[in-house]
């Protein structure tokens, strides 16, 4: 009896190494789209148990419906360093996260909207931590040690005066890190306003920043500033008035 409750728990621990990424990846999904409010994709994830690490390649964002094209962001790499006893106290801590874009589309529809403005952190005004409060009780804490953000380029495409397409490429070349990063609605924030900070497209949403100004003030360190990225970190703020380019 003992012999084969022990061959049935080696069995199913096999089956659940051998499904970790699949799991890793199921479970990525649908937190982001839960904090964004739109669908990702993941073409790849390789979870190391060992080094506690998750590694995922080819990811998408996609634009919610009513917009003319599909994609509002590629990321080719994203990696998460975590924190597995932090895990087993229903808190998500990551030693290190690292995000590379490749290309943000920023979108203004044929009605005037803008896809970035139909994203949870945007869409919602409140700040923080604040905004995340389920229904059911606070969310599982989160936290960021190191957050490295590498992006290089934005697109704006504007369908505002149909059949012309107006787009605009923006060069942003920034490859910088953050510190203590303590709930997603920051860290989406934080991506929106960096990527955005050097292009014509800097107040084309509102949303609220003062978490993140708070991110910025406790230091950044700039790895690549080929664009000038460090100038006007803080320029960015709720103030900013939406504009069409």
């Amino acid at each position: 009896m003992i012999k084969n409750f022990i061959i049935l728990m080696l069995v199913l621990a096999l089956i659940f190494v051998l499904a970790i990424d699949r799991i890793a990846e199921i479970a990525v999904e649908k937190a982001w789209e839960r904090t964004l409010g739109t669908k990702m994709d993941i073409g790849r994830v390789q979870v190391d148990l060992l080094e506690a690490s998750i590694d995922m390649r080819n990811v998408k964002f996609y634009n919610p419906e009513g917009f003319q094209t599909e994609l509002m962001a590629d990321a080719p790499t994203i990696y998460l360093d975590f924190s597995p006893m932090k895990l087993v106290k229903k808190e998500f801590y990551m030693d290190k996260f690292e995000l590379y874009i490749r290309e943000l589309d920023v979108v203004r529809n044929s009605e005037g909207k803008v896809n970035l403005d139909l994203l949870e952190p945007v869409k919602d005004k409140k700040e923080g931590i604040s905004a995340l409060e389920a229904e059911s009780g606070p969310v599982t804490d989160m936290g960021i040690g190191v957050f490295r953000l590498k992006a290089d380029r934005a697109f704006y495409r504007n369908y505002t005066r149909p059949p012309e397409e107006r787009i605009t490429v923006f060069e942003v070349n920034i490859d910088e890190e953050y510190y203590n990063i303590r709930d997603p609605y920051t860290l989406v924030r934080l991506i929106i306003a960096r990527v955005l900070n050097n292009t014509e497209m800097s107040g084309i949403i509102s949303m609220p920043m003062n978490e993140v100004d708070k991110v910025l003030m406790r230091g950044t360190r700039v790895i690549n500033n080929t664009a000038g990225a460090a100038k006007g970190l803080l320029k960015n703020s709720v103030d900013k008035i939406k504009q069409v380019l």
